[in-house]
């Protein structure tokens, strides 16, 4: 397999670092240079004479693109544009500090030491002197016994700069960790080696050793070194430094077909230089622009939600398979709840469908990647900032747009506009201040959005929705000038009209025409006079660097005031008037350098270029800030109107900056006039076009004919317009077949649901029967579903409600979702593992594992927990998933609970598990635990072994092999489950199993087996097995008694064949085409699908009418033929009863049913009375337009009803047959206690419990003495059939019981 990577990071510094150790691997083997280099402060002169011989081969080699390609690295290592290879150029340049003179190296190492005592005050300012824990998170999910060690490293780091034991000597400056490229020599306060590995076998026992924490380090990047050495030639590796979101937009560009080349964006925000992307995504297309996985760190913590999301899903490839991972780390939501309410501005949803993404772990309240208790670990770390969470979105289910009405999504876009921007509204801000809410107000710190951004995200609902867009912006932006809730929100609607020009989106007449609106006078000056005015000019204000005082007089203390908001101003001219105006600018470019102008600023050819300063902050050029403004507002009061550079205004700009500027934060002003600070042109420096913002492919796909029916998707808001409140799927007929199908009113029109995304539309019956799958963006509840047949328009409308969030009542499998396409199975939110890769875990010792009962406690999310501590009184809770955990936590328990430390083979221990499911047939699945193994990528643990699944006609083959392998010195326990739960054991073992690594197959029903069982086979000598063979067991009970369980009669192996667990508790979501070529299909390495249940057993042999058979169902002799027994009539006349109960509920909820849609019939009859009083009065208006649509609705109304009328009156034959049936259930149940009694008095003697007369549970005499039934005593053939002539209904039902 080959492997393409695209990387991306803001700063030049970590590029240059990481191509710098992929060269070294391509050039050289491992060795500890290598280590040295990439992560101590200090290192030895050898090391900096291998990094600067190294170094000038780089630069040589990276002169301009083309000698790069032409290198020896140039087929591995790609530059994504000429930008990336020029700044990771100059930062190689410096780590060449041999090169430069005495002097230089001197000031060079004084400036680096005053870099590292900067970064060491502010780690001890942030974490404490010695409470840097973050390496506890490497360590998990062992990080509690972390803790020492984490103090000690980041102590002897910081005070040496290594994490060698040994005394460190070195006192070169390591120049890959502080480069001299710039005078701003940075070291990060978060410097800690050691977090980027895995540790957790370091604190935890294993079968092979512990290792230090150290010693493990240096070996896991050993082997990724030599891993990447040995396949580098399948790897290509890009590389782009700059801003994330430019670049993520420049390649929605190229997708969208826009070229790489005009973007209109620039490289970072502080910088003019224009985002050109290399050759490779234009000319030869060789370079990706979409992906199968795009992993974005912790980006969302610096730009937000939205924006991330918006600039990245076009950029997924179009798979199921697709995976888009966002991660944060600062503790911006007082819990994960409260972020998944408010991390899209809204709800999750519904916005993550109209964004085209599925948000997994919402929908199955799952993952792979247990959280840990970050709350804990903050108050010991001093670190209460911090909330670690990884998020995992995949592409929703591709279907044509979805179908909204115009009102609802602009007022579902207005309201999210509304919570976006919700940091301008100061009386929000004060009431949640007030509440003390700081987790709220620090989000209003650092605004992450501005109106471009909010046009973008109309730009990606528009991919994914399709509704009057016209009509929808128009009342969005109606509902926004109207709004009084943001305070400054006004001063922000013209940038908005100008974003929502630029896309596309929306033309005003003052953009379109800006010179129709302006003052006549002004045309003779400045830039008036262009010949040709554009609707959108840029607008460029230099501030010179005496008036960023404010700013930068934080220089030192950057952490201060974080990244400062600047904005753009243009006001109305400073002398009183009576209407004054102020419009503000958030979407702004920064650079810091000198002007080189170039022609005449009235000229429509002004251009002009900036020589930048690369020192930024730290230098003494002005800054420059361009920003794009319509061209009308320049034009009111030109010249006189004023440019101004502000701060954005949030509670914490006001707190800081207020006493240097003035109340509206300004830092600078100046008229439009002064050509020496104001440039007005037609384009921003350096760039062509304006920005090109969400230019991606329409990646729905186009409606299309399945199955001879073509689907439209309709989606419905709630009252309020804030969520999804239901689809309706439209399903019009278009051939001939179909159409004929539907229009005959014999065939019934079902709808069965195969998993929460998935339902089929049934129409017809038998092998005529049509079938139409449907499939949805997001899980819907089918319970509350509808159907809408109109057979003589040739369409059936299904109404499906969203569900609630997790679905897990109807679809407890739900916990692993699964997709089927071309025939393979898709597990979506499963990861891959390679157990022989993991390190297996020594449980002798009990106290250096109890970790694992905490750990293992994390598995219950709050709601499970407070659930299962109220079901502790009840034998088991009515949740699925709540029980399976509960049998993980106990087959883990019962595994490591040894009888005594050191003791291998102690009877506390077991190995050996049984899912016995008591009411359907005993044990299905037998467990063999081998060893627990450390999940070292997912923080967690994994218990490997094997799994049985037991089926009737292979369990003889077993028997013998099970009395070898099962140890008896070990004890055995038996799981008990009910139904559903071990239908979530099968769709768990199948789904874990095909996301193996390596599978061991001997036989088309173990996986894993022969490992784990070999050692014990090869104890087990000739003698003990021929003395089992001897002993004949009952297949049955060998089983049940290897596994602890009962020694009775009940048939342990009995098939699934009930009514729950029909393909789905098998197949999730498969229905019997898809099982069979599912099985056919399945890999090697997984485990058979067809065989992870028990397979339907062979018939019963038929009982005779004139003998009674056993339970094997052969005749038996004379003297073994008995007559019911008191406990068995009893038991016969209970099981009547409670059929009869059922009787009466299915009656009830018929009769419920049936005045349900006789309600929904009088409503549409009312709709359609109403319609055709509609329909008169449009004819009586010769509106014959309107008249024939309301036509057409009343025979679309008529259709409805007259399809509910026969489903109804089908229903009312249905509970017709159903009352017949209670009726004939009641009469028996009064004849077999009518001769019940009889038997009694004729045969009985004593008193009994059978009752039905004579109080509860007895049976009374003629004499009237109780009596009981006889006994099951021995009788020959002519009393049997006496008896049987006498009481034929008990003698019936006592046949009929299973087992008699």
């Amino acid at each position: 397999r080959k492997y393409d990577f695209t990387c991306c990071d803001f700063q030049p510094a970590v590029i240059a670092r990481n191509i710098l150790l992929l060269t070294l691997l391509l050039d050289h083997h491992y060795n500890d240079s290598l280590w040295n280099l990439y992560y101590h402060v200090y290192v030895s002169f050898d090391d900096l004479q291998t990094l600067n011989d190294h170094a000038r081969k780089l630069v040589s080699s990276a002169t301009d693109p083309e000698t790069w390609k032409q290198s020896s690295y140039g087929q591995k290592i790609h530059f994504c544009d000429s930008g990336t290879l020029d700044d990771v150029r100059d930062i190689w340049r410096s780590y060449a500090v041999l090169d430069i003179s005495p002097t230089q190296r001197v000031e060079h190492s004084k400036c680096f030491k005053k870099s590292a005592f900067r970064a060491n005050a502010l780690r001890k300012d942030r974490m404490g002197e010695d409470s840097d824990l973050s390496m506890c998170r490497s360590a998990d999910p062992v990080g509690s016994h972390a803790m020492e060690d984490a103090k000690n490293f980041s102590r002897e780091y910081w005070k040496t700069g290594s994490v060698s034991s040994a005394t460190n000597t070195n006192k070169c400056g390591n120049p890959t960790l502080a480069s001299i490229a710039t005078k701003n020599l940075t070291l990060h306060y978060g410097l800690s080696p050691l977090c980027g590995f895995h540790l957790a076998s370091a604190y935890a026992p294993t079968c092979n050793g512990t290792k230090k924490a150290l010693d493990l380090a240096k070996e896991e990047f050993r082997s990724w070194c030599s891993a990447y050495k040995h396949k580098a030639h399948n790897i290509v590796t890009r590389f782009f430094s700059g801003d994330a979101l430019a670049f993520s937009h420049a390649l929605q560009s190229v997708a969208g077909g826009k070229g790489a080349t005009h973007h209109g964006l620039y490289r970072t925000r502080y910088s003019y230089k224009p985002l050109i992307l290399d050759d490779g995504y234009a000319s030869t297309n060789s370079a990706p622009s979409s992906f199968n996985v795009i992993d974005t760190s912790n980006v969302l913590d610096s730009v937000g939600a939205l924006n991330l999301l918006i600039a990245t899903e076009p950029l997924l490839r179009d798979s199921a398979s697709s995976t888009l991972y966002t991660d944060t780390l600062v503790k911006s939501y007082g819990d994960l709840k409260l972020m998944a309410t408010e991390l899209l501005h809204g709800d999750l949803p519904t916005l993550s469908l109209l964004l085209g993404l599925f948000p997994l772990e919402y929908w199955t309240n799952s993952t792979s990647t247990p959280f840990v208790d970050e709350a804990a670990r903050a108050s010991i770390m001093n670190q209460g900032g911090q909330m670690p969470c990884r998020l995992l979105w995949k592409r929703s289910i591709r279907v044509s747009k979805i179908q909204f009405a115009a009102d609802q999504l602009a007022e579902l876009l207005f309201k999210t506009y509304l919570a976006i921007f919700s940091s301008e509204d100061l009386s929000t801000l004060l009431t949640v201040a007030f509440k003390a809410d700081s987790h709220k107000v620090a989000r209003s710190f650092f605004p992450k959005s501005h109106r471009p951004s909010f046009v973008g995200l109309i730009q990606c609902f528009q991919r994914h929705a399709s509704s009057d867009w016209e009509k929808v912006i128009k009342m969005l932006l109606s509902k926004i000038v109207q709004d009084q809730t943001l305070s400054s929100g006004g001063h922000y609607i013209q940038e908005l009209y100008l974003y929502l020009h630029l896309s596309g989106l929306f033309d005003a007449d003052v953009l379109v025409n800006p010179t129709a609106h302006s003052h006549p006078m002004v045309h003779a000056k400045g830039f008036s006079r262009w010949e040709s005015m554009p609707g959108a000019i840029c607008v460029t204000i230099k501030v010179p660097r005496s008036d960023l005082r404010p700013l930068t007089q934080y220089l030192n203390n950057p952490t201060k005031i974080g990244t400062p908001c600047l904005i753009g101003g243009l006001e109305s001219p400073s002398e009183p008037r009576e209407r004054p105006w102020l419009n503000l600018f958030s979407a702004v470019s920064l650079c810091f350098g000198d002007v080189i102008s170039s022609g005449d600023p009235a000229s429509d050819g002004f251009d002009f270029q900036v020589a930048e300063d690369k020192e930024g902050w730290h230098g003494q050029s002005p800054l420059m800030l361009t920003f794009w403004a319509p061209s009308f507002i320049l034009l009111q009061d030109f010249p006189k109107a004023r440019a101004s550079v502000r701060i954005q205004s949030t509670p914490h700009a006001v707190t800081l900056f207020f006493k240097d500027t003035n109340p509206t934060l300004t830092i600078y002003e100046s008229n439009l006039g002064n050509t020496g600070n104001v440039f007005i042109s037609k384009r921003p420096p350096e760039l062509q076009d304006p920005p090109l913002i969400c230019a991606g492919p329409n990646t729905s796909p186009p409606q299309a004919v399945i199955d001879g029916s073509r689907m439209t998707l309709s989606g419905f808001l709630d009252s309020g317009n804030s969520k999804l409140d239901c689809f309706t799927a439209r399903l019009e007929m278009v051939e001939e077949s179909a159409i004929a199908l539907l229009q005959d009113k014999r065939n019934r029109v079902e709808k069965i649901q195969l998993n929460p995304l998935t339902l089929k539309l049934m129409i017809g019956a038998g092998t005529h029967a049509k079938i139409f799958q449907i499939e949805l963006p997001l899980p819907v509840d089918n319970s509350k579903a509808k159907l809408r047949i109109a057979r003589t328009s040739k369409y059936v409308d299904v109404v499906l409600p969203r569900a609630a969030a997790p679905f897990t009542d109807a679809f407890p499998n739900y916990l692993f979702p699964t997709l089927h396409r071309n025939t393979s199975p898709l597990v979506w939110n499963t990861t891959y593992r390679n157990l022989d890769q993991l390190s297996a875990l020594d449980v002798n010792d009990k106290s250096k594992v109890a970790w694992l009962n905490t750990h293992m406690s994390l598995a219950w999310s709050e709601q499970e927990r407070r659930e299962r501590e109220a079901c502790m009184n009840r034998q088991a809770s009515t949740s699925p998933r709540i029980n399976f955990k509960e049998s993980l936590f106990s087959i883990l328990s019962h595994f490591i609970d040894l009888g005594g430390p050191g003791s291998a083979k102690s009877p506390g221990r077991a190995s050996w598990f049984g899912l016995n499911c008591e009411s359907n047939g005993g044990v299905h699945i037998i467990i063999y635990v081998s060893c627990i193994r450390l999940d070292n990528a997912n923080h967690t643990i994994v218990m490997d072994g094997g799994v049985l699944p037991l089926a009737i006609d292979q369990v003889p083959k077993l028997q013998k092999h099970l009395a070898e392998i099962i140890d008896p010195q070990f004890s055995n326990v038996q799981v008990k489950v009910n139904e559903a739960e071990l239908a979530l054991w099968n769709v768990y073992l199948i789904q874990k199993a095909s996301k193996l690594r390596s599978v061991t197959m001997i036989s088309p029903v173990v996986a894993r087996f022969e490992a784990s069982v070999s050692s014990q086979r090869e104890e087990k000598n000739a003698e003990d097995r021929e003395k089992k063979e001897r002993q004949g067991e009952d297949v049955k009970n060998t089983c049940s008694n290897a596994l602890g369980g009962d020694n009775d009669n009940k048939d342990n192996y009995s098939n699934n064949n009930n009514d729950s667990g029909d393909s789905q508790g098998r197949y999730y979501g498969l229905d019997e085409r898809q099982q069979q070529q599912h099985v056919r299909t399945t890999r090697p390495t997984q485990l058979d699908i067809a065989l992870m249940t028990p397979p339907d057993s062979a018939p019963q042999s038929s009982r005779d009418d004139s003998f009674p058979s056993t339970s094997n169902g052969r005749h038996d002799s004379g003297e073994n033929i008995r007559f019911p027994s008191e406990g068995e009539a009893s038991t016969i006349i209970k099981g009547l009863e409670e059929s009869l109960a059922t009787k009466e509920q299915e009656v009830q909820e018929l009769e419920a049913e049936v005045a349900t849609q006789r309600a929904e019939i009088e409503e549409l009859r009312g709709e359609r009375r109403a319609e055709n009083k509609r329909m008169i009065k449009a004819l009586k208006n010769n509106d014959s337009r309107a008249a024939h649509e309301l036509k057409r609705r009343c025979d679309e109304l008529f259709d409805v009803i007259e399809s509910q009328e026969s489903y109804t009156q089908r229903l009312e034959e249905q509970l017709q047959e159903q009352r017949k049936q209670k009726l004939a259930a009641n009469q028996e149940l009064r004849e077999v206690k009518t001769e019940y009694q009889e038997y009694v008095q004729r045969e009985g003697h004593t008193s009994g419990n059978a009752g039905s007369t004579g109080g509860e549970g007895e049976v009374r005499t003629k004499r009237g003495g109780k009596a009981r039934a006889p006994t099951s005593k021995t009788m020959d053939v002519a009393m049997w059939n006496e008896l049987k002539r006498r009481y034929p209904k008990l003698w019936f039902c006592a046949c009929a019981r299973p087992g008699y």
